[in-house]
Order: C-alpha cells, then structure tokens, then sequence
C-alpha cells in the first residue's frame, strides 16, 4: 500500500523535510500540535454517559458485586459462603456493610443476633477490609488513565497523519501552501519494522461521534477474560474517530507513543512536485535527492482542461 503526505516549502521546515528524506525518517506530530483540537480525543459522552452508567450499576448491582467477588476475591471461603445464599440475603448483607459500624451494630442487635456473632461478624470484616481497600486502590490506580486519557496519556501521543491518494486538490491547497508544494509518497510494502505496521489505521469519518460507553467499559473489565484487547479496540475506535468534514483527506496515520519525534524508517518511493516550483532551487535539491536515492519524480500540472491535473515522470 502507498501513502502520501502533503507539503509546502513555504513554511520555514524545507530544510528539516529534506533532512527527514535524507536521512531516512519520519517525523511525527505531537498530538497537541494537530490543526484539529478534537483530533486523537476519546469522547466520554459528559453527564449523559454518567447518568446511564449509574442506572446501569443500580439495576445490576447484585450481580456485579457477586462478579466482582468471583474474579478478584481470592477467598474460596468467602466464595462457597455467598454460592449458600439467597440472592434477597445477599443484597441485605450488601446495604448492611454500606453503613457505619455504629449503625451496623445496632441493625444486628434489632434483629436479634447474639453479641458473639455480631463480634465474630466485626472480626472477619476487620480482616477483609484491608484486602477489599488494596484491591479498591489498585483498581482506581487501573481506571485513571482509562478515565483521564485526555489530560494524561493523551499528550504522550505522537502521529504521523498521510492521505492514501497524491491527487486530491484540496490537500494540494491546504497542506502544499496553495499548489506552491509537493507531495511524498511511501511505499508500506517495504516496510518491515512491526510497531509501525501494528499502528498503521484507517481514520473513520462521522457524522455524530459516538461517546465511549462506561457499561461497555466496565463490562468488561468485570465479565471479560480479553478486557485489555477488548479496551485498547474501543480506544482506538475513539482515537481515529474525526468529523465527516475532514473526510476529504482520506487520512491514514501511524500513532505511537513515548517515543521521539524522529522515527528512524525508509519507506519513500517518489515526490510529486507541483509545476508552480519546479524550477526552484528548492525543487532541485528534491531532484538530486531523489537521484541519489532512487526514488521517482513527477511534476504536477494543470491538464488542457483546466480542471483536472497530470503527472509527468522526469527522473
């Protein structure tokens, strides 16, 4: 597969696209610098998400717990305890723990429970407090970035942004300084390193966005024995997620993390250069460049319609 990434030479970074060439990397944006500021973003869906979420938890609280408690609770014990349950005395053994242990007391003394239980029942809760307390840390620790990506691990992330066609003029005009630039193309098919082919997407295009579902989050994280695989696909659903009106430029684009700008990989295999520069001296130091390393050139011009654009091959 070729994909092409649009330039000017107008912009004070020629001689850094020509070191790129030259020395064979490629630069990627900080996700902060992109010209769209919902670019990269995971949608949360704000105050409506959050409302669906809690009706979700009220109505299902009992067999989340008991989920919760059959992955996480290493007990057996505990386990084969609640498995002799009614489902009824659970969800009041449930609100029983959620209040204060003054309360706690005085609830079982009402119902009769002798002191010797009562103090054997304080005893075990003593005991799985601390564990239940790591347990709730680590798992807050697990959902922070999860719930926070925007402020946090967001601004980790690096992306290298290409269009899958050369002959769009709209990007010529938006992204080559009005028809004054000129267009890379990279050939993936020589491309052998596995992080840059495993980051390797499509954009999707929408209309509405659609807001990451804290169910579907927490789903699986409870039920789901593939949650990590099952989560890093709802983010990257998010992640390449634009508006339907920046669908013009047909994006693909390589995302990476904690990493540096430069990513040492040589996949160019010719320059497109439009004919309003050609006989620039910027125009030929792409042509030597491109001699020296084998690559194609083709010079960009208006056809005798004046609508459409050829491309003739000179080197």
């Amino acid at each position: 597969m070729k994909l092409y990434k649009y330039r000017s030479i107008r912009t004070g970074m020629l001689p850094k696209y020509l070191e790129s060439l030259r020395e064979g990397y490629l630069w990627f944006a900080d996700v902060l610098s992109l010209n769209d500021k919902s670019d990269s973003i995971v949608y949360y869906g704000g105050e409506k998400e959050n409302n669906e979420f809690k009706q979700y938890y009220v109505e299902h609280e009992l067999d989340l717990i008991l989920a919760i408690l059959e992955r996480f609770v290493p007990i057996q014990e505990l386990k084969d305890s609640l498995s002799t349950l009614s489902k009824d005395t659970i969800m009041e053994m449930i609100c029983i723990i959620k209040k204060s242990d003054k309360e706690i007391y005085d609830y079982l003394i009402s119902k009769g429970v002798p002191q010797e239980h009562i103090d054997k029942y304080f005893e075990i809760i003593n005991q799985f407090k601390p564990f239940f307390e790591i347990k709730e840390k680590k798992f807050a620790e697990k959902m922070a970035p999860i719930t926070n990506f925007n402020d946090t691990l967001r601004e980790k992330l690096k992306v290298f942004s290409m269009s899958d066609s050369y002959d769009i003029p709209s990007l010529w005009g938006t992204y080559a300084d009005g028809n004054r630039g000129f267009c890379i193309e990279y050939d993936f098919n020589k491309m052998k390193d596995k992080n840059i082919l495993d980051n390797l997407r499509k954009v999707t295009y929408l209309e509405k966005r659609t807001a990451l579902s804290y169910i579907d989050l927490f789903k699986n994280l409870i039920f789901k024995d593939d949650a990590k695989d099952k989560i890093a696909r709802m983010f990257e659903e998010q992640l390449l997620a634009k508006d339907s009106s920046w669908s013009s430029e047909r994006e693909w684009r390589v995302v990476i993390a904690d990493h540096d700008n430069k990513y040492f990989v040589d996949l160019v295999t010719a320059i497109y250069i439009d004919e309003f520069i050609e006989y620039s001296n910027d125009s030929y130091d792409f042509i030597n460049l491109a001699k020296l390393k084998g690559w194609k050139v083709f010079i960009r011009r208006l056809a005798e319609d004046f609508v459409t654009y050829q491309y003739d091959k000179i080197n």
